[in-house]
């Protein structure tokens, strides 16, 4: 019986888990993003553009060189940055950070016949 009321002891805690506890756990997961291959080079074509450095970036988003280098080459930035980085140069942040699907027009194609 010792053991019983022991190992449900235990198991409470964890059994416990809030609601805030889940909302934080994944707001911790989402404290930093990275650009998807497409989205790099969608940010590398908008520097050139723009004629911009990744210096030039940097001043603009008010930060160190640091964080504008890796979220050019695709290495995680605190989502804050990233989001940023993403409004100075004109791109949606969800887009490159493949949150959100890119939307490709495909026009249908009418049937060939030899009438």
């Amino acid at each position: 019986m010792d053991r019983l009321v022991g190992a449900m002891r235990l198991a409470r805690p964890s059994a416990l888990k809030t609601v805030s506890q889940d909302f934080y756990e994944d707001s911790m997961a989402t404290r930093s993003l990275t650009a998807t291959p497409d989205g790099i080079d969608q940010i590398n074509r908008t520097l050139t553009d723009k004629g911009w450095s990744r210096e030039d970036l940097a001043k603009h988003c008010e930060c160190s060189r640091q964080p504008a280098v890796k979220f050019c080459a695709g290495k995680s930035v605190s989502k804050k940055l990233f989001v940023s980085f993403c409004k100075t140069l004109g791109l949606d942040w969800e887009t490159i950070a493949g949150l959100k699907a890119v939307e490709t027009s495909i026009e249908p194609t009418e049937p060939k016949t030899d009438i």
